[in-house]
């Protein structure tokens, strides 16, 4: 829809493109403040697998969820959100 457009959201295609690692890397700048910091950091997908680093080595929690539920955390930009 335009108005998923207009807060950056697009269509890149359909069926899995993160187990297959093309969610690429975290920029250096994040990867280096969650690990001088000892963060745990979470992601929200939608998929058929879970499991610690599946988005990425530094991102060691993950949810699954469908995928308007992906959308809306996206937008919270937070788990810590009672929906």
């Amino acid at each position: 829809s335009e108005h998923l457009a207009a807060m950056g959201f697009d269509l890149v295609g359909y069926g899995c493109t993160t187990c297959i690692g093309n969610t690429g890397p975290l920029i250096p700048e994040v990867s280096a403040a969650i690990n001088e910091n000892d963060l745990a950091v979470t992601a929200v997908l939608s998929g058929n697998r879970n499991f610690e680093g599946r988005i990425s080595p530094d991102v060691t929690m993950n949810y699954l969820a469908s995928p308007p539920l992906v959308v809306i955390y996206s937008i919270a930009g937070t788990m810590d959100i009672d929906l």
